[in-house]
């Protein structure tokens, strides 16, 4: 496509990254539970990194380092939550690295910077997966910026890659020409496949084992008996499924 690599980690950028997420707590070990409900030793808690203004500055300089000086960008672009900070750091460091003159003056900054919003009060059946990538969306003050321009979507943590999906496709919604993805850390082996061919790179490429519930009680941490974490994660809504099925098998309910 660009006929070099875009986006290029070098290894030490990669562990520049951990320190930085390890100073902040964002590499945490007990016992979690992830979105999809499978159960983990590990958790990347990347809004950690938010409570840190100069380390996530750090982060974004990074990114941007990673990205190939050729590769054309217009305006970049993150969701809301994980990737609106960040890509405003890669924003900023993306035109001080390739416009000398946005240095001292930084109205000479022509790589733009927008962010998809997710809307969190909406009217519809929260499992209707067409409303719910509806749910990311570009307001009209941004789109002016996206539309006819080359774009780079940056977000924290690349799981299953739906999120970046969800951006693409609000990106694209307002005419804007996606040209690479770029993410902190890519825990679930994301490829650009899953993306309909577009580039994807990444700080940290790292997955992290995870069991299905029924195969946790046999060889993950649920055969520990290691504490279910309910600060980060998914782990309290289990906790309470749980006592709520082993209160239906002690008492019966009636069918309504």
């Amino acid at each position: 496509m660009f006929g070099v690599d875009p986006f290029t980690a070098e290894p030490a950028l990669g562990e520049s990254a951990l320190i930085l997420l390890s100073e902040c707590g964002s590499l945490k070990r007990g016992h979690f539970v992830l979105s999809r409900g499978n159960h983990a030793k590990e958790y990347i808690d990347i809004r950690e990194v938010y409570a840190y203004p100069e380390k996530l500055w750090a982060l974004s300089k990074l990114l941007a380092q990673c990205v190939h000086p050729s590769v054309p960008i217009d305006v970049v672009v993150g969701p809301t939550r994980g990737g609106n900070d960040l890509s405003q750091g890669v924003a900023y460091w993306l035109n001080q690295f390739r416009f000398p003159k946005a240095k001292k003056y930084p109205e000479d900054s022509p790589i733009r910077r927008a962010w998809t919003n997710k809307i969190e009060v909406w009217v519809g059946d929260p499992a209707d997966e067409q409303k719910e990538e509806e749910r990311f969306v570009i307001a009209d003050c941004h789109a002016k910026f996206v539309k006819g321009k080359r774009v780079l979507i940056v977000d924290d943590v690349a799981t299953s890659g739906s999120s970046l999906e969800k951006v693409k496709h609000a990106v694209q919604k307002v005419g804007g020409e996606i040209v690479l993805a770029a993410t902190i850390w890519n825990r679930g082996n994301v490829t650009s496949d899953k993306l309909g061919g577009t580039p994807i790179g990444s700080l940290i490429t790292k997955e992290i084992p995870s069991w299905p519930p029924d195969e946790c009680k046999k060889t993950g941490p649920c055969s520990d008996d290691v504490p279910v974490n309910t600060d980060v994660g998914h782990g309290k809504e289990f906790l309470e499924e749980k006592e709520m099925r082993m209160f239906r098998a002690r008492v019966e309910i009636p069918t309504l």
